[in-house]
């Protein structure tokens, strides 16, 4: 092999045969686990230095084959997983960072700031996470993608802030007595009244049904009845799912947004919840900057300008 010094290293020279480019990863790729940012370069720079016809047989040589390479590649050249000041945070595994680069980089770095995403986090686990990310979780589970129970309720600290903000609840369109005991708003729609059917006005809490089609129904409502004058100010509270329309017709109503650090462990007084997907709260009214005085201890607060 023809070797050259760059910058105080010894590297392979510009033309590499297909076993050059083999042996130059391989090396890397037979160390400890630290290795693995290492051997995704060495397969990037490999690759181009031994050309498009050859990298086949290149790959052939190689202790892996070529899912791996693309694998490798993807972490080594992702902006968090291949960032050193994240390493404590992730986990050994370069089967699991490779699940975990299917995330948004943003949401990636915002369950590393949680705990969600640690050093002790399985492939298993991480590809839960990818699949809520994706909203392609089984029914039953508490995202907008779910088909199931409806029945959660909020923890009392995120109602209390919202208080702050409004100065009180006028109403919340989708509720019951067992929620209200801890929302206190002034009326109530439960699922008997069908909150889609009755007047909405004033200042509203809101923590929708999370099954389609009801969430989007009720973010629809939401959107409308502001734009129209009848609610004057609103909290609510949904998944994250900012890629859908009825997240975007809300948020375009909203002059601030909140993205909690972590999930919402939303309870039931017969059952534990274990929220897949994140949340965001949304805020319809004229006070943004109250909104994210009290939010801002959850999480991001984005004032729309």
């Amino acid at each position: 092999m023809t070797l050259q010094t760059i910058e105080g290293e010894i590297v392979p020279a510009d033309e590499w045969t297909p076993q050059e480019a083999a042996d130059y990863v391989s090396e890397s790729w037979r160390g400890a686990v630290e290795s693995i940012i290492e051997t995704g370069r060495r397969l990037i720079e490999s690759q181009e230095r031994v050309g498009t016809g050859n990298w086949v047989a290149a790959v052939e040589l190689m202790p892996f084959g070529m899912r791996t390479t693309q694998y490798l590649a993807q972490v080594a050249n992702h902006p968090v997983l291949a960032d050193t000041k994240y390493t404590s945070h992730l986990p050994a595994s370069w089967m699991t960072r490779a699940t975990l680069a299917q995330l948004p980089v943003y949401e990636l770095t915002a369950l590393i700031a949680s705990g969600e995403i640690s050093a002790e986090l399985q492939q298993a686990e991480a590809k839960t996470l990818v699949s809520a990310s994706r909203g392609a979780i089984e029914p039953g589970a508490h995202v907008g993608a779910n088909s199931g129970d409806n029945e959660w309720y909020t923890p009392e600290e995120y109602i209390a802030a919202a208080v702050r903000v409004m100065g009180g609840i006028d109403l919340d369109p989708a509720s019951s007595p067992t929620a209200n005991d801890n929302v206190g708003a002034a009326s109530f729609y439960t699922a008997q009244d069908n909150g889609l059917k009755q007047p909405w006005a004033g200042r509203l809490w809101m923590n929708p049904p999370y099954a389609q089609p009801l969430i989007g129904q009720f973010a629809e409502r939401m959107a409308e009845q502001h734009q129209a004058g009848n609610v004057t100010a609103a909290v609510v509270l949904v998944n994250n799912a900012t890629e859908t329309v009825w997240f975007q017709t809300i948020a375009a109503q909203s002059s601030a947004l909140c993205f909690p650090k972590g999930r919402i462990k939303f309870w039931h007084p017969n059952k534990v919840a274990v929220p897949l997907q994140g949340q965001a709260f949304l805020y319809l009214g004229p006070l943004p900057d109250d909104f994210a005085r009290e939010f801002a201890e959850f999480g991001l607060v984005v004032r729309k300008s």
